[in-house]
């Protein structure tokens, strides 16, 4: 699997799913919502940790591999 996230868009999806899993714990909420938490949790931290989305192969995204610009050497 080829890495499509950089590092600050996995920091943020960790933070995500850490405030959403103290979301869950600090709140009583029905067996259906409860389950679509923990459904989010687990995508986010499982991206996250992989460093790959699926969403973004599927719309071509690449966060990782963008190509730098150098400056080009002025040739005469």
């Amino acid at each position: 699997m080829k890495q499509n996230m950089n590092v600050i868009e996995r920091i943020v999806r960790l933070f995500i799913a850490a405030l959403f899993g103290f979301f869950l714990l600090v709140t009583h909420l029905a067996v259906g919502w409860a389950v679509g938490c923990l459904a989010i949790v687990f995508f986010l931290s499982a991206t996250a940790i992989l460093g790959m989305c699926p969403f973004y192969r599927f719309t071509g995204m690449d966060n990782v591999s963008q190509k730098k610009s150098s400056p080009s050497a002025g040739t005469s």
